[in-house]
């Protein structure tokens, strides 16, 4: 809610427009390594290690593996931070840009560093949750959040700034939370008798076992990521709309917000079972494991990108069509959302298919189809972006997300077996069922019974109705889904 909130805030103040464009290309950087590292592939590779020290008695010798592992990422990031910084101060001093150019790269320089303590903090919290700590890793979005909302709102609305100073104290809020973050996790595993002395040991066994897991990783888990950045950097470059990137950035958020809260809850579900039926053994459980996650992903996921596409617009407005967000800008989100949208189902299914091979202690796998399609996204990119803008990087990512799901199932499929597509094709044909009965009810109200309301009435009765149908048409049908989610056991 608070992230919400942060949103709604930054485009208040900031708009759409070259500055807020230039910001949230330049924060994007940092977090690309965040999600690649710090809560991606590092994570993945690391916190077995440290669990298995942790829970073998251990304590000191999970302490090495953790002021190892920390260690090295700090050097490592510390090196890429001033690498960073020589490379965007020698654009910024020896190019000759344009105004919008020179502010991302300002901001980027002073962002960078924020790359450091967010995969620290990520890194840091792994290591708590193991130790079954989880409320300072819970918190560590809501600083950031409480940080960038008080330096948006404090400067644009009580101190009147203008955007083009206002967006340096953002970027400087940021490192601030960047900074109290890392602060929170140290006090916290100081409080559980797990600090740790930093070390740069790379003969270490537990950092040659985690460095060895995490290489096909890093391009496996973070191939959404990679395409994400691909597509702001090509809005940003190659779409005369300022306010391209921006477009992009808040679009991504909504599409992202039902795989985030139900999407991604049901695949760490799934996970669990699967990382257990692997190490008994059991393919035959393991394939209908495989079936039940893709049919419960599905189940969620097209009603999901349906409803997305029909509440677009009344979303869009409702969240951000206030201050400096005009309505050219809002319009351009819900036609991005559209295209987003359109491959929900297909970023879920991803998830599972690619944790069925982390499972099966096979990386490579994943890797390898990320890679075909990030090189697939780029040249597909510049074919759409021409025609149409934002929109087409949008549907060039949905489209890319088919691809590997597709790619995936049939490989998993066809090394664990035991998958009854007769059963799958049953579940996904009501799923799409009930989604029709969805789609005729909500556009039924929108067209014949909401004539102009407040825009936030005609969301929460289209939300509600969409909603009610496709779980009484789910109910009168007997989608087995449907029963699995609601039963207690």
């Amino acid at each position: 809610m608070l992230g919400l909130i942060r949103d709604a805030a930054c485009g208040y103040f900031l708009g759409v427009g070259g500055v807020s464009s230039a910001f949230w290309v330049a924060f994007q950087i940092p977090n690309l390594f965040r999600r690649l590292f710090g809560e991606g592939a590092l994570s993945a590779a690391f916190i077995p290690v440290f669990s298995d020290y942790h829970h073998a008695g251990d304590r000191e010798g999970a302490r090495r593996v953790a002021g190892c592992v920390v260690g090295l990422l700090l050097v490592v990031l510390a090196a890429s931070t001033l690498v960073g910084e020589a490379i965007v101060g020698g654009m910024w001093w020896f190019g000759t840009y344009d105004e919008r150019t020179r502010l991302t790269l300002s901001l980027t320089a002073v962002m960078l560093p924020f790359m450091l303590l967010i995969c620290t903090t990520a890194t840091l919290g792994g290591l708590l949750n193991v130790l079954g700590r989880f409320a300072v890793p819970a918190l560590t979005p809501v600083v950031m959040n409480v940080c960038m909302i008080a330096a948006v709102v404090v400067g644009g609305a009580w101190a009147g700034v203008p955007e083009q100073r206002l967006v340096y104290g953002v970027a400087i809020a940021v490192l601030v939370a960047g900074g109290l973050q890392v602060a929170m996790h140290w006090v916290a595993l100081r409080k559980g008798d797990y600090a740790f002395r930093l070390a740069l040991d790379r003969r270490h066994e537990g950092v040659r076992r985690i460095v060895r897991t995490m290489g096909p990783m890093v391009l496996g888990l973070g191939a959404v990521q990679v395409n994400t950045l691909a597509d702001t950097l090509i809005a940003y470059w190659f779409v005369e709309y300022e306010g391209a990137p921006t477009v992009l950035y808040y679009a991504h958020r909504l599409y992202d917000f039902p795989l985030g809260v139900f999407g991604i809850a049901l695949v760490t579900a799934v996970f669990a079972e699967l990382a257990r039926l692997s190490t008994l053994n059991d393919m035959a459980g393991f394939g209908r494991t495989v079936q039940k996650g893709m049919q419960l992903v599905l189940f969620v996921g097209v009603p999901a990108s349906a409803g997305l596409i029909l509440v677009r617009a009344p979303l869009a407005a409702f969240l951000f069509q206030r201050g400096a967000f005009d309505a050219d800008g809002i319009e351009r989100v819900a036609r991005t959302v559209m295209f987003y949208a359109a491959g929900v189902w297909a970023f879920g299914c991803q998830h599972v298919f690619i944790r069925s091979f982390y499972a099966l202690k096979d990386s490579r796998t994943p890797m390898k189809i990320a890679a075909a399609m990030i090189l697939l996204n780029v040249p597909l990119n510049l074919v759409l972006v021409g025609p149409m803008e934002e929109s087409g990087l949008a549907l060039s990512t949905a489209i890319c997300a088919v691809i590997q799901v597709i790619l995936l199932a049939r490989i998993l499929v066809a090394r664990v077996g035991h998958v009854d597509w007769r059963a799958v094709w049953r579940s996904v044909t009501r799923t799409a069922a009930a989604t029709i009965v969805m789609t005729l009810a909500v556009t039924a109200i929108d067209a014949y019974g909401m004539q102009d309301p407040y825009v936030g009435v005609r969301l929460a009765v289209l939300v509600i109705v969409g909603v009610l149908s496709f779980v009484i048409a789910a109910y009168v049908i007997r989608h087995e889904e449907l029963h699995v989610l609601v039963r207690r056991r």
